[in-house]
């Protein structure tokens, strides 16, 4: 009786196993693109049930990549870097003679910087998977 108790056990675990039972990780790829473009140089990051966040800076032809990302419902945020003015009219907000360059990242709706306001998520499954963003 408890040899057959220990094999249904033994049976049940091996199956847990190999169905992925428990929490497991993804990893996330896609496009983000706002208005049609790509968004490069912005950050994305997903936020798990947990809140552990997992970012990815897109590349200049708007591809972001995000591995380890926890299984369930993530919500997103999407960050665009800031001017920075640097004194001398070194590279940044501020050109020669002072002048003001055009920002190379556009700047995006405040509400896509905060993961609760940004109305972007994704439900994370075990194992690679795409989720293309477009932003309005």
């Amino acid at each position: 009786m408890v040899r057959r108790r220990l094999m249904v056990c033994s049976a049940a675990l091996t199956a847990c196993l190999l169905a992925g039972c428990g929490a497991g990780v993804g990893d996330v790829s896609g496009e983000l693109k706002y208005r049609g473009n790509p968004l490069a140089g912005a950050t994305v990051t997903f936020y798990d049930a947990n809140n552990k966040a997992i970012s990815d800076v897109v590349a200049a032809d708007g591809k972001y990549a995000v591995k380890g990302v926890a299984t369930g419902m993530a919500k997103i945020a999407i960050a665009t870097p800031l001017p920075i003015q640097f004194p001398g009219g070194l590279s940044g907000a501020k050109g020669e003679g002072g002048a003001t360059q055009k920002s190379e990242v556009p700047a995006i709706p405040a509400k896509y910087n905060d993961r609760e306001q940004s109305g972007l998520t994704f439900d994370v499954k075990s194992g690679p998977q795409v989720h293309n963003i477009n932003l309005d």
